[in-house]
C-alpha cells in the first residue's frame, strides 16, 4: 500500500484549517486568515513561514517573483483563497509553487466558502502545455495524453493563451 508523504503533517494542516474555518466569519481578506493559520499551526507545534518570496528566472535573467502564502516545516507548501469555490486555475497556481520550491506535496484551502473546501497538492511529475488557439478541437488531446504516458506523466496542464482569460484544461494519463 503507498502511503502519502508527509501525511501527518498535512493531517496537522488541515485539522488547523478546520479550526481556523470554525472560528472566523467568512468575511475577512485572505491576510487575516493566514495569520490566524500561523497562530493556530504555532500552537500545534509547527513552524510555519509566511510570505516567502522566491526569485523565478528564464535565462539567468529575473523575470518574477513568486511568494508562497504558507510554508510548513519547509516541506509543504500551503495557498490560501478566500472564494466561491476552489477553481483549475488555484490547482494550477499551487502545482506552480511546488514546482518553484521543489517540494511534492501542497494544500490549498479556501475560507470564503459556505463549506469548508480545500484540495491535496502531489506533484509527481507535472507536464505543462502552454497552447495558443481560438478552437479547442485543433488540439488533439488523445496525442497529448499518448506524449505523457511515453514520458511517464500522470499530470498534464494545458495552459491557452489566446483566450480572454487564462483557460486551463487537466489531463490525466
Amino acid at each position: 500500500m503507498t502511503s502519502l508523504l508527509h501525511a501527518d503533517l498535512t493531517g496537522t494542516i488541515i485539522g488547523a484549517y478546520y479550526e481556523v474555518y470554525n472560528h472566523t466569519l467568512r468575511a475577512y481578506p485572505e491576510s487575516v486568515f493566514e495569520r490566524a493559520m500561523l497562530v493556530e499551526l504555532g500552537r500545534r507545534g509547527q513552524k510555519a513561514t509566511q510570505q516567502n518570496a522566491y526569485r523565478i528566472l528564464y535565462k539567468g535573467q529575473l523575470v518574477g517573483i513568486q511568494q508562497l502564502d504558507l510554508f510548513v516545516l519547509d516541506e509543504v507548501v500551503v495557498e490560501l483563497k478566500v472564494a466561491e469555490r476552489l477553481t483549475a486555475l488555484h490547482k494550477a497556481q499551487g502545482l506552480s509553487y511546488l514546482k518553484t520550491v521543489g517540494k511534492p506535496v501542497g494544500l490549498i484551502l479556501n475560507f470564503g466558502g459556505a463549506e469548508p473546501e480545500f484540495d491535496l497538492l502531489v506533484e509527481d511529475k507535472v507536464m505543462v502545455f502552454p497552447v495558443a488557439y481560438q478552437d479547442r478541437r485543433v488540439v488533439h488531446l488523445d496525442v497529448l495524453k499518448a506524449w505523457m504516458s511515453l514520458c511517464n506523466v500522470q499530470l498534464g496542464i494545458m495552459a491557452n493563451f489566446q483566450a480572454n482569460r487564462l483557460a486551463v484544461t487537466f489531463l490525466r494519463t
